[in-house]
This record gives C-alpha cells, sequence and structure tokens, in this order.
C-alpha cells in the first residue's frame, strides 16, 4: 500500500434540506453517536448554518485508513435508514481526502465555529503551502485564543480541505485575518490560487482527541 492510500483520511459531508431542517437536527442527534462509533472514525464534528432557504449541516470526520472509511456506514445512509423527514436529505458535497496535517490543542474554553476552507493552490506550491500552514498552526496552537483542531486534507496535486475549530470570531481574526465583515481572509493566501470558508456553529458532541 503506496503512502497516500495508508494516511487517515478527513471526510467533510456537506448536507442540506429544504424545510425539514428542524426534523433533520433530530435524526443527527440520533444518528451520530452510531457514525461517531464505527471502526476506524477517531473524531466527528457536526455544524450547522442557517436559517437561509435552504439549511446547511456539515459533518467533519477522520477515519484511521481508507479501508475503514470504505467499510463505514456513510452519515445520509444513517439518516435516511433512521426514518421520518430524513428522506428529504440531500448530500450536496463531500470530500474525501488523506490527511496531510493534524493537530489537536487543549483548551479551557469550548470550541464554538467550524471553519471548513475548500481551496486549491498555484501549480507546484502545494507542499510549500501545506509546510506554512503545518508552521503557522503550531503558532496559532500555541496562542491562548487559538484553535482548539484543525485537520488538513489534500488530493497530492492542489486542491485541499481544511477544517478548523475556533472559541469565537476574534479568536478567527487573529489568526486568519478573517472575521465577519472579511470572512474570506487566510494566512498564505499568495499560495492560493482559489478557495473560501464556510462557517457553522458547531453542534457539541464528542471532545476532540489527538491522532494516534
Amino acid at each position: 500500500m503506496d503512502a497516500e492510500q495508508d494516511r487517515p483520511l478527513l471526510r467533510v459531508a456537506t448536507i442540506t434540506v429544504p424545510d425539514t431542517w428542524h426534523e433533520l437536527d433530530r435524526t443527527l442527534r440520533a444518528c451520530m453517536p452510531v457514525y461517531a462509533a464505527q471502526d476506524g472514525n477517531t473524531v466527528t464534528w457536526l455544524g450547522r448554518r442557517g436559517p437561509t432557504p435552504i439549511e446547511e449541516r456539515v459533518v467533519a470526520s477522520v477515519w484511521s485508513s481508507r479501508q475503514a472509511h470504505d467499510q463505514a456506514t456513510d452519515i445520509v445512509e444513517l439518516l435516511r435508514a433512521h426514518g421520518t423527514g430524513a428522506t428529504t436529505v440531500v448530500s450536496s458535497r463531500i470530500d474525501v481526502l488523506p490527511v496531510r496535517l493534524h493537530e489537536v490543542f487543549e483548551r479551557d474554553r469550548p470550541m464554538a465555529i467550524l471553519r471548513v476552507f475548500r481551496g486549491r493552490t498555484r501549480p507546484g506550491e502545494l507542499e510549500a503551502y501545506l509546510d506554512e500552514a503545518r508552521a503557522g498552526t503550531h503558532l496559532d496552537g500555541a496562542r491562548a485564543d487559538g484553535p482548539g483542531a484543525l485537520v488538513c486534507g489534500s488530493d497530492g496535486q492542489a486542491s485541499f480541505v481544511t477544517v478548523s475549530l475556533w472559541p469565537d470570531w476574534s479568536a478567527i481574526e487573529a489568526c486568519t485575518g478573517g472575521n465577519i465583515q472579511r470572512p474570506l481572509a487566510t494566512r498564505n493566501a499568495a499560495r492560493i490560487e482559489e478557495g473560501s470558508p464556510t462557517h457553522f456553529e458547531i453542534v457539541p458532541s464528542e471532545p476532540a482527541r489527538a491522532p494516534d
């Protein structure tokens, strides 16, 4: 098995539902423990965004291997199997990428914001971007108001998805330069050809665990 195949995987599933978001939330609460307890699921976070014409929920999870991921039951399958209201669920996007960076920082305060940044680096600059992101994450992690966790997955070419947990907007602003007025700002922007973040309210679940 090559190095990319042997890496843990980051999976980010964005779930939308047109009118029954309250039913979706109830179903998600019931399904999340089952989803998170599957073999190889090392950590799972749930976020919500709305109110909008179409509510969005995101389930971000890290899997110990591709085999564990491929053998697991997808969160959308669990939702649809659970019953009432779940049949309207549509998964609008699923990203599954080898993990290139995974850091967890112990915090005394709860994390409130889940930040999902999907981007693409300039040609030939992915590894340099990841090296800089790793160094920046360590600096952020040393801050009292820094992130609680960060996971970055990449296809090995140019595309990447970064999931990070934050206590509040002021912490995001201090570390990334992005805030409510400038939500698209991010560190190392010079190496990014395109990309943007989406922010979700974290739905409390099991606390993040450090990778093995």
